[in-house]
């Protein structure tokens, strides 16, 4: 591997970390508003995100402590 490239990949994914940290927040909020729509189900969000029903748990209860 050459290093230049390295430093590319590197880089890469930096960005792309960091463009994922951005987008975290928006995404968590969109979950917890639609696990709070009556007309929405934990599997539809799970099949939309690609994330674990206990994962969908996790993001919505981590905004009810949040909350109190």
């Amino acid at each position: 591997m050459d290093l230049d490239e390295l430093a590319r990949l590197a880089e890469a994914y930096r960005r792309a970390q960091g463009e994922a940290d951005e987008l975290r927040p928006k995404l968590f909020a969109a979950i917890r508003e639609a696990s709070g729509d009556d007309e929405t189900k934990q599997v539809d969000i799970v099949n939309a995100t690609g994330f674990t029903r206990e994962h969908i748990r996790r993001i919505v209860k981590a905004q009810a402590k949040t909350s109190k």
